[in-house]
């Protein structure tokens, strides 16, 4: 793939893991992009989150923090 995730309409069948490392700073709309890649997942998917401010995640997202592992 190349180009924006965010006008991507995805895999062409659906994957049990999708890993984003560091690049929450650079979308625009974080939930709407999440809320899209869970269409993407497995019934048993995961969305594995690398970020260097958790801190970022909580506010880009709207979740709390507590509890997640962060890498």
């Amino acid at each position: 793939m190349c180009g924006l995730v965010e006008e991507w309409d995805g895999p062409p069948e659906k994957v049990d893991l999708i890993v984003l490392s560091h690049v929450l700073y650079y979308i625009e709309d974080v939930r709407a992009l999440l809320s899209k890649m869970l269409s993407w997942l497995n019934p048993t998917g995961h969305i594995l989150i690398f970020n260097a401010d958790r801190y970022e995640v909580q506010v880009r997202i709207g979740i709390s923090v507590q509890g997640y592992i962060f890498f």
